[in-house]
């Protein structure tokens, strides 16, 4: 803005900022510091810009202080500011002082923006006494496009300064200069405040996301799950959620203060409160989800607080500088900015299990974003969808997402999400998908997009978990085993979210490869500081226990296998269904195993009301049904299972990855054909199982197929394949440890006896 009038340095006695009160009194206003955004004249103490906004007091989630209240359109937009915008500020702060209110309303700087850049004023009160000429002579002045204000500012103080009523010229005169003076010192006092304040009040801008009433609410919705480890989950829960407030506040505070200080750039500063904000989104959707908590989600509720993204991130300057900058266009960046907001909801929902409602989320999402542009959100939904796709036993439909989430994030440049996209594919690809050959060629890939973003300890881990499980799809047990130790050795606090998983995968891993002690040894000490840190009945606990169960089965010692899931069972069966499942999967498999079917039928009619509460999840079905069967080919009701069996291989058909399932089904068709005496048909059947079984299937799993395949043989009269096959079953059976020396023996019997069918 030009000088009011030309003031010599030596006739300056005070200097309040922009207000300058010359030896006679006069108060000159020399600038008022809006119009420097990218001028090149000296900066002022604060110059107020839109990259700037942090040094006027906006917090990280945008709520203002003072100072932007009075910014014009252009310097919103990022365009060149001028005379005419001091002239915006000047009446913006004018029309305040009149009105007691601001002539544009915004809770925060973006719905500021929003509402400036559209000219929506705000309508003064009905009772003012303010003279409508007077708000006409502003409404100029504030006028959205530049051109349409006041010529300059004498053209403006002098309609302000005319009265036609003779009586009110008094008035106006000393009114409107001491108005001026004092529009002015307020937003030199907004200044000052700006200056001492801008980087402390980071705490009020979480009011709302995780304060006393949310984790009130969060309290209440866990207890009424009445789950028996409720006090642990929430003392867990809020330690979680406590720190990530701590940390943010703290980032943000850090963040501020830098570029206050001038060592981070005005750039820098606006990619580190997007990140910020983005994180601040994540919590609140968290939050949110946590309040729906049920009987069915409960257990996920301390692991969904842990799951919160990485503050580090919006630390990681480097990753920062790398992001694309915001598009200019606001109706754009608002439509990121929801988008952003959707996919935090639907990432708390994935990580509390409600994949279905993540889902509901996800689809309509991937429609909107493909359209905004923005590579890096397209590619996290993206992978967020294969992710939770591939949770839901649908690997093979998980892979295409996951691959174009890769190359989209390659594109943007967002490494992090790329290296995330390709560990998921990866996992898909090896199990779900049954290509492991592939997935594990993709492994170096994988590691050079880790290593390109400093080998995050947590990505790292997860990479090593989904090799892991990789080998063991392959038969590398030796080499699966390395991969979890790899990746345990990561994750240094016994806290870590991904801590967990891999313990129960690496104690199911040590038992197939015949290291029963290792395998008992972390598992027990694991199981120790589950029971208490999350108590005896957290899923936590059930989960590892029931690894141990299967350590116990191969070990021999199926009583205290049985001990085992059948204590799980009883601590699941209430809160988590799925768990409790798996428990009784394994109790009617030792009943199986131990030829005692009167307790098997009573075990299946435990599972009917569970799996009515699961809704739909194919792997617990699947299994269930493939137990029905057996135990109708067991009973002699042939057509009950033939039922089963055609409905299971048209489910499992349509899915490549289900392999281990397609196999175990057409060893039981397999059986169903002896029980009918069709030997014949009971040799495609074993044909096809022993081409579907995976080389990572457990021992007894061939074993029982190959003395199906030996029994079909011996039918046709082909003896000697029929001992030849019945020496192999013996073999795995014992691979499969002391606790299946049973059904070895069986074999050797039936060797024995030439006549038995």
């Amino acid at each position: 803005m030009a000088e009011a009038g030309r003031v010599e340095e030596e006739d300056l006695v005070s200097k309040p900022d922009n207000v300058m009160v010359g030896v006679d009194g006069r108060v000159r206003v020399l600038d008022f510091g809006l119009s420097r955004g990218r001028g090149v004249g000296p900066r002022s103490q604060i110059a107020i810009t839109r990259r700037n906004l942090a040094d006027v007091g906006v917090t990280a989630a945008g709520s203002m202080l003072g100072t932007p209240a009075y910014m014009s359109p252009e310097q919103f937009r990022g365009d060149e500011a001028d005379a005419r915008s001091d002239q915006f500020g000047f009446c913006a702060a004018v029309w305040e002082g009149f009105y007691g209110r601001r002539p544009f309303h915004g809770g925060d700087v973006r719905e500021l923006r929003t509402n400036v850049l559209a000219g929506k004023l705000v309508a003064p009160s009905a009772d003012t006494r303010v003279p409508v000429r007077l708000r006409k002579i502003l409404e100029r002045g504030l006028s959205l496009a530049a051109g349409d204000r006041w010529p300059g500012m004498d053209a403006l103080l002098a309609a302000l300064a005319h009265d036609p009523q003779q009586a009110r010229r008094r008035w106006a005169a000393t009114g409107l200069a001491a108005l001026a003076i004092g529009a002015v010192g307020y937003a030199g006092a907004a200044y000052r405040n700006a200056e001492v304040g801008a980087c402390s009040g980071a705490a009020d801008e979480l009011a709302g996301v995780w304060d006393d009433p949310q984790r009130a609410a969060i309290d209440a919705a866990v207890r009424g799950t009445a789950a028996a480890y409720a006090d642990t989950t929430l003392a867990a829960t809020h330690a979680h959620l406590d720190g990530y407030r701590d940390g943010w506040i703290s980032a943000h505070t850090a963040a501020c203060e830098a570029h206050r200080r001038g060592s981070v750039s005005d750039s820098l500063f606006d990619r580190r409160m997007h990140c910020l904000r983005q994180r601040r989104a994540e919590l609140a959707a968290t939050v949110a989800v946590l309040q729906q908590t049920t009987a069915e989600t409960v257990a996920q509720v301390a692991a969904t607080a842990a799951g919160l993204p990485p503050l580090a991130a919006c630390e990681d300057d480097a990753r920062l500088m790398n992001d694309r900058p915001s598009p200019a266009d606001p109706a754009v960046a608002d439509a990121i900015e929801a988008g952003r907001e959707a996919l935090a909801r639907a990432r708390a929902l994935a990580r509390s299990h409600r994949y279905q409602d993540a889902l509901a989320v996800l689809g309509p999402l991937q429609r909107e974003v493909e359209k905004l542009g923005d590579l890096t959100l397209h590619a996290e939904v993206l992978h967020l969808f294969g992710d939770v796709t591939g949770s839901t036993l649908h690997g093979v439909e998980a892979l295409k997402p996951l691959e174009r989430a890769e190359l989209l994030a390659l594109e943007a440049g967002a490494d992090t999400v790329a290296a995330a996209a390709i560990s998921t594919w990866i996992s898909n690809a090896g199990f779900g998908a049954g290509r492991p050959a592939e997935a594990l060629a993709a492994g170096p890939r994988a590691w050079a997009l880790v290593r390109r973003v400093g080998s995050p300890p947590v990505l790292a881990a997860r990479l090593h978990h989904a090799i892991a499980s990789v080998r063991f799809e392959l038969g590398d047990a030796d080499g699966s085993i390395a991969e979890y130790e790899s990746a345990l050795a990561l994750l240094t606090r016994p806290g870590d979210l991904d801590r967990v998983p891999i313990v129960h995968d690496l104690v199911l891993t040590r038992c197939v490869a015949g290291r029963l002690d290792q395998a008992r040894d972390l598992g027990e000490a694991e199981l120790a500081r589950l029971v208490e840190s999350h108590g005896a009945c957290h899923p936590d606990t059930a989960a590892l226990r029931l690894a141990l169960a299967q350590c116990e089965t191969g070990g021999g010692r199926v009583e205290q296998a049985l001990d085992h899931a059948e204590q799980s069972f009883v601590c699941l069966a209430d809160t988590a269904p799925q768990l409790a499942l798996r428990a009784l999967s394994l109790v009617i498999g030792l009943l199986y195993q131990r030829n005692e079917l009167a307790q098997v039928r009573r075990q299946l009619g435990r599972a009917d009301p569970l799996l009515a509460r699961v809704g739909d999840d194919p792997v617990l079905r699947v299994t269930f049904d493939m137990y029905r069967a057996q135990l109708a080919i067991s009973d002699g009701h042939t057509a009950e299972a033939g039922r089963l069996l055609d409905a299971l291989n048209a489910q499992l058909a349509a899915n490549d990855g289900a392999k281990e399932y397609r196999a175990l089904v057409e060893s039981l068709l397999c059986k169903l054909a002896l029980a009918e005496h069709d030997p014949t048909r009971a040799l495609v059947h074993a044909s096809r199982a022993d081409a579907l079984l995976p080389p990572s299937a457990p021992p007894q799993y061939r074993a029982s197929l190959r003395f199906a395949h030996a029994r079909a043989l011996r039918a046709i009269n082909d003896r000697a394949g029929a001992s030849a096959g019945a020496e192999e079953a013996i073999a795995d059976y014992e691979a499969a440890g002391p606790g299946f020396a049973a059904k070895a023996d069986e074999i050797r019997r039936w060797l024995a006896d030439p006549d038995a069918p």
